[in-house]
């Protein structure tokens, strides 16, 4: 599964190529993409995450943070459109961004603008705005957010002047630190990223006949319920489906809303199981040892 980051690019199939590109901070690097051929044309796929996702800035700095530009999925949507696709469809999430979609607009921009149909994945519902509530997993210091929600309100103007679309209000809008604002303005149509994969990959027939649902988050928060994989699968898998996730941290209230959204639901929390150096280090092991005991408790018979 996915939501439209990290992952998103594997649930489908075509022609996959390289595509190289300057990263987020201007270090070369190579983004993958698809080709599909579709009932109306050449879809091109691509993720965000592959162009400018959290892994391309290592141990950033709030410095850094601030810098990363979304100017790399611009470079790569615009490659798609030379390269013959007629629609394109991108994956928002796990991105190191959080520059409210000037890079990505820029370079389109400069590229002639989109001249294809567009579909966004968003792997958050949040309006424009909400790309702030993420800005301090990316590295921003806290010190800094309010630099970071004035460019953010700045940088909506830019856009309605430049459109005439507000992106504020617009659900999915801050998907990639505000690259689905960007998008939308530009006239790209947003669509619930888990949803689309989970529609791709067959999960709902999957389900059908499944008695127990694992499933994930890195870090489980209020977000976690607003289009990110956790919660569209705890509101669309089946009642006599057994849900269990598994979780590095739970910040906040999340559990609570957990429980509300779809009672009885088991929640695995890492960090307060074992040392939290231990599950960055050996997440698979901890996972398979904490599910062992769920699934072969040690004092049942």
């Amino acid at each position: 599964m996915s939501d439209g980051g990290e992952g998103f690019l594997d649930a489908f199939s075509g022609e996959e190529f390289l595509v190289e590109l300057n990263g987020p901070l201007g270090a070369p690097i190579k983004a993958r993409a698809l080709l599909c051929e579709a009932k109306t044309g050449v879809l091109g796929i691509v993720e965000s995450a592959e162009a400018i996702g959290r892994q391309l800035v290592v141990h950033p700095t709030s410095s850094m943070a601030l810098q990363a530009s979304s100017r790399p999925l611009g470079d790569l949507l615009a490659a798609l459109q030379h390269a013959g696709a007629t629609q394109l469809l991108v994956g928002l999430g796990g991105s190191a961004t959080t520059d409210g979609g000037q890079g990505v607009f820029q370079a389109l921009a400069e590229h002639g603008g989109l001249t294809v149909p567009l579909t966004v994945a968003c792997d958050v519902e949040v309006p424009y705005l909400g790309a702030l509530a993420f800005a301090q997993q990316k590295g921003i210091a806290e010190r800094d957010l309010a630099q970071v929600e004035q460019m953010l309100l700045h940088t909506a103007d830019r856009f309605a002047l430049a459109t005439g679309i507000d992106p504020t209000p617009l659900s999915g809008a801050g998907a990639a630190g505000g690259v689905g604002g960007a998008l939308l303005c530009l006239g790209g149509i947003a669509v619930p990223g888990a949803a689309l994969v989970a529609e791709q990959s067959g999960l709902g027939e999957a389900l059908k006949d499944a008695t127990v649902l694992i499933t994930g988050e890195g870090a489980l928060d209020a977000t976690s319920l607003q289009g990110k994989v956790v919660g569209h699968l705890l509101r669309t898998a089946p009642p006599s489906c057994a849900v269990i996730v598994l979780a590095g941290s739970a910040k906040g209230s999340i559990l609570c809303d957990l429980e509300a959204l779809r009672p009885g639901t088991r929640v695995v929390v890492f960090d307060q199981a074992v040392e939290t150096a231990h599950a960055l280090n050996s997440p698979l092991t901890v996972a398979t040892a904490l599910l062992d005991d769920i699934f072969w408790p040690s004092n049942s018979d």
